[in-house]
């Protein structure tokens, strides 16, 4: 099942807000700056390619207001022949913006009562989010990103970067009386920020809530090849100190984006989700 060309050229429409638009990250929907790069667009998004990521799933199950969360940690690496614009779960590939899906801003978020799922569509050479399975009062989630990663032959060497998104996120109640009056929630849209010292290889970076359903969560990780990932590969909390993980890479020829996935362990919240950012100045 092939995505329709309008639909593609919406989605790049929205995936080239911050080209030509400087460090305001406006976007630019002129009819000249979408036909100048859909061509390459539509190519490389229906081009059968090697595409990289991570794939990390688990089971959740709510029994009285509190989730019982099962990690499942086969093989979080994603490497499939395929394109950004499907996700290979299985024997079984998942269009991750159905035909005649409605984008309203750079993402989408489907609320199927049995495949719940979120993806964001702002960048232009990756995808990220969650695709959920429900079966029998037990939902299976699948966080992930992919894409069009940058070869390690082609990252810089040096420079300091800013990269700007959106985030995805998710809370479950992991313990009612820890956590007071909070709600869980599932796929709504934040926004995420990451600085990035290529020199030095390091990587810091933000995700908050737009409405304030959590404090801002910070993550300090060390870059590897065309790769990033906290010392924590889990989140950790002990009440006193919390330690938040975050895994991502670099996608585009020259690191133009980054996507990731992250999770944050708080007082009887579970929060995680998948980010996607892209790049506010050259290194």
């Amino acid at each position: 099942m092939k995505l329709k060309k309008s639909l593609l050229l919406s989605m790049l429409a929205l995936g080239l807000a911050a080209c030509g638009s400087g460090g305001d990250n406006k976007p630019n929907f002129s009819a000249k700056n979408i036909q100048k790069n859909a061509g390459k667009f539509l190519a490389d998004t229906a081009k059968e390619v090697e595409v990289n990521g991570m794939l990390l799933s688990r089971t959740v199950k709510e029994k009285d207001g509190v989730a019982e969360i099962s990690e499942i940690y086969n093989n979080p690496q994603y490497k499939q022949q395929g394109t950004i614009t499907t996700l290979v779960l299985g024997n079984k590939k998942i269009l991750l913006v159905p035909e005649g899906a409605t984008i309203d801003g750079p993402s989408v978020i489907l609320s199927d009562s049995n495949n719940p799922s979120a993806v964001g569509t702002n960048l232009n050479y990756a995808r990220y989010g969650k695709y959920a399975e429900k079966k029998d009062g037990v939902q299976t989630e699948h966080q992930f990103f992919l894409g069009h990663i940058t070869p390690e032959k082609t990252m810089p060497g040096q420079g300091e970067v800013t990269y700007k998104g959106l985030a995805f996120y998710n809370k479950l109640i992991t313990d009612k009386e820890q956590a007071g009056d909070q709600k869980a929630v599932a796929n709504v849209t934040g926004q995420s920020s990451f600085k990035v010292d290529f020199l030095a290889k390091k990587i810091t970076g933000e995700i908050s809530s737009n409405s304030n359903e959590f404090e801002t969560l910070t993550f300090k990780a060390d870059i590897s090849g065309n790769r990033f990932k906290t010392e924590n590969e889990k989140a950790q909390s002990d009440g006193k100190q919390q330690l938040n993980a975050m895994h991502g890479a670099f996608y585009g020829p020259q690191a133009e984006e980054i996507a990731g996935v992250y999770h944050s362990l708080q007082r009887g919240v579970s929060i995680d989700g998948a980010f996607g950012a892209k790049q506010q100045n050259k290194p």
